[in-house]
């Protein structure tokens, strides 16, 4: 039984017979536990019961805030578990005080509140914005010599970064000055090339590395930047905030590092901590601008105040973090877990859209991220209406359907060559061409949008 049949279940108040008799609820083998400590994203090894009796998850089903949701509306107050699994599947009482408010203790949240008196949360430009001096490529291709220059530049800043995390967990201190040039690179080729900056974010790193996963985040996040209209100043604040917002992680025990499963009780509530463990590293980086730990601070902050680690709403975010946790949302879908492989990019997309209208995300936000990548983001594959494939080339304007595309294979399914690449470049806008649907990358296991994902971006 799946779990959208379990709520359908729920509004009929009918199950189905044949579960019935497979999972026959055995009072001696259950305990009870109550709604409200139940453990979301967890995977059940047995069956769940009502206060009846009655059969409501199979194993291998997932506690969702769906699921929850429904039991709440049907005045549902404990339910039954198997004796086995009632430690993992709830939560303990005592983290779940203020759990939402500050789960770190006063002495953060003074910190923190200091850190928004002093700082404040609007941002202004004090130069010109980076965005009109960028250069629009058209059906140009990439640059090939240059493109190789930047994924060497990206493995080597990768390390760099990497070296500064290590040395500050040890108590060294670091200058901020040495994160300038790491982003300077980035800040040229927001202006010269920007499409070719970001299919590198797409195609560099192919690994579950922290520092890979933050130097994505800062060439997604600084080229948002760009299209939200910040100046230089604002972008590479952007950037080194994405480069040092995930330090703190290192400091998790390995099981929540590296985890073998979705994360979920109190494995889920250490991982949350991370953000505090950040903001006392970067206490040793000497000259930072004091928004960097602010914004490094606030980037799992929801819109709808469901987020962590302070439960701040709306104008309580500052821009930066509305702007990081798409991007690292965007980025984490798309790296490999062991319990699930990358989400295509346009899967990835859709989930953010959907989830903008929640306020999981900010709409604007979201809105700038889809102009600046596409709903079939640069670098992703997409099968055309003439069932011919190409990848994602560069973005096209306020054409946020219409891309322009490089054809790889023809509609034979055969690969094609011209002497000239510029022939196989497509600007759908002005073209009979049109995307038909986006197509999983060979060799990559790439995913569709499930509900669980979208479950995982509310937690």
């Amino acid at each position: 039984m799946t779990t959208s049949q379990t709520q359908d279940a729920f509004e009929q108040d009918a199950l189905d017979q044949e579960a019935r008799e497979k999972f026959n609820f055995r009072e001696a083998e259950n305990v009870s536990v109550k709604v409200d400590y139940l453990m979301t994203g967890y995977t059940l090894k047995a069956p769940m019961y009502d206060s009846r009796g009655v059969l409501l998850l199979s194993p291998g089903n997932v506690v969702t805030p769906r699921f929850k949701e429904l039991l709440e509306k049907r005045r549902e107050e404990i339910v039954h578990v198997n004796t086995d699994e009632a430690e993992d599947v709830q939560i303990d009482p005592s983290l779940l005080i203020d759990s939402e408010i500050a789960p770190f203790g006063t002495d953060v949240a003074a910190k923190l509140d200091a850190l928004i008196a002093n700082e404040g949360l609007t941002v202004t430009n004090s130069g010109q914005a980076m965005r009109s001096s960028v250069v629009l490529h058209g059906r140009n291709g990439y640059n090939a010599l240059r493109r190789e220059e930047l994924i060497r530049n990206h493995e080597q800043t990768s390390i760099e970064v990497c070296g500064m995390m290590k040395n500050v967990l040890c108590g060294k201190k670091i200058s901020s000055n040495e994160f300038s040039s790491l982003t300077a690179t980035y800040l040229t080729e927001l202006t010269n090339d920007t499409d070719q900056l970001l299919s590198i974010a797409a195609d560099a790193g192919k690994n579950k590395q922290l520092t890979d996963h933050c130097l994505k985040m800062a060439m997604y996040g600084m080229a948002l930047g760009v299209e939200m209209g910040y100046d230089e100043e604002n972008v590479r604040n952007i950037g080194l905030c994405a480069m040092v917002h995930d330090w703190g992680m290192i400091k998790l025990p390995p099981h929540v590092l590296h985890p073998k499963q979705r994360l979920s009780g109190i494995a889920f509530h250490e991982y949350k901590k991370h953000p505090i463990y950040a903001l006392e590293m970067l206490e040793h980086v000497v000259g930072l601008p004091t928004v960097i730990p602010l914004v490094c601070y606030q980037i799992h902050e929801q819109p709808n105040g469901k987020g962590y680690p302070r439960g701040k709403r709306g104008s309580m975010i500052h821009p930066f973090a509305n702007i990081l946790h798409v991007v690292d949302a965007y980025v984490e879908m798309l790296t490999p877990r062991p319990w699930r492989g990358p989400l295509m990019p346009a899967a990835a997309m859709e989930a953010l859209v959907k989830l903008s209208h929640e306020q999981v995300f900010d709409s604007d936000t979201v809105r700038k991220f889809l102009t600046q990548l596409c709903l079939c983001p640069i670098g992703s594959l997409v099968r055309l209406n003439d069932a011919s494939v190409a990848r994602v080339l560069r973005r096209n304007g306020d054409h946020y359907t219409m891309p322009i595309v490089r054809i790889i294979l023809d509609p034979q399914g055969k690969h094609v060559s011209t002497e000239s690449d510029e022939d196989l470049i497509i600007d759908l806008a002005q073209s009979n061409l049109a995307i038909k649907e986006p197509i999983p990358y060979p060799g990559r296991n790439e995913q569709p949008l499930t509900s669980e994902i979208l479950d995982d971006l509310r937690r």
